[in-house]
């Protein structure tokens, strides 16, 4: 078990290394191999995002099949959150100059150097977060800890300034996550769904149930008003959508209509796969409401 457990982390260590280098050689070399034209911009940042969010299809793949448990996928995401945040932080959309030849020996250099430097750094630094640190390694993780807040505060202003999408807003949720700041985290989901509407952006469901059950963090578990409606906008995007349905049957709880909670629940019980732990919680939930009173 120990084994395997040991295989599991260094292949996602090298899927985390493979994908992300891949990612920002082409968000770096992808301008240089193709050739500007008067008529036509090319966007780095752009196609940045869009690797970016292939590399989370596949860790979500990964999660499905059962290769990566929850607390691996949600570490290796956080892992390439990190590494990518400053690719997608204050970038914009740079146009390439015009009429220019693509500079492909430029682009074959840093095709072999980035790899290699990226890969010398790590084993020259090793794991910030390793327990046996010497104090000069504690410093330099302290470093990256305040280079990385200088990030998220450079993505802050790139979406306060319209550049981005709602992968933007999701890195921004993503890093007050890691940074431990649960106010900032609600305000940044409320603030997307203001702002991608006036874009003509769509929602994500995740959105509004994100933003739901951070309204019900801050109520102290009750099921507010403000976190009803967006529990609710969660539902209208989709219908299926878990976390919307699991607390809008306690928000019905709450409210002593256990008739609701009851239908609500159980229908998302059925539909839950075995092994999931909200399917054997709502279990429990519904047992207990099936029981006769004492």
């Amino acid at each position: 078990m120990a084994f395997r457990a040991c295989v599991r982390s260094i292949m996602i260590f090298w899927i985390i290394i493979a994908l992300v280098t891949a990612a920002v050689v082409l968000a770096i070399t992808f301008p240089l191999l193709r050739p500007g034209s008067a008529a036509g911009e090319v966007s780095a940042s752009a196609a940045a995002r869009g690797i970016f969010a292939s590399q989370l299809e596949e860790l979500e793949r990964s999660r499905k099949d059962g290769a990566l448990s929850a607390q691996e996928f949600e570490s290796a995401k956080a892992e390439i959150s990190r590494r990518f945040l400053k690719n997608i932080a204050g970038e914009g959309d740079m146009p390439t100059a015009p009429a220019t030849k693509p500079k492909r020996a430029l682009a074959l250099v840093l095709c072999t150097f980035i790899p290699v430097a990226a890969l010398t750094l790590y084993f020259q630094l090793g794991n910030p977060e390793a327990p046996s640190q010497t104090p000069e390694l504690r410093a330099q993780a302290l470093k990256a800890r305040a280079e990385y807040q200088s990030l998220v505060d450079a993505l802050e202003a790139a979406l306060a300034a319209g550049k981005g999408d709602a992968q933007g807003w999701r890195l921004l949720v993503d890093a007050y996550r890691n940074l431990d700041e649960p106010a900032k985290v609600k305000d940044a989901l409320r603030r997307a769904t203001v702002d991608l509407p006036k874009r003509g952006l769509a929602v994500p469901a995740e959105f509004w149930a994100q933003l739901g059950a951070a309204e019900v963090g801050t109520a102290g578990g009750t099921v507010s008003k403000p976190a009803q409606e967006a529990f609710a906008n969660a539902m209208a995007v989709d219908p299926k959508n878990i976390m919307a349905r699991f607390y809008l049957g306690l928000a019905a709880q709450q409210a002593g209509d256990s008739a609701k909670a009851f239908s609500l629940w159980s229908a998302l019980q059925r539909e839950l796969p075995d092994g999931m732990p909200l399917k054997a919680e709502l279990k429990r939930r519904l047992d207990a409401m099936a029981a006769p009173e004492p």
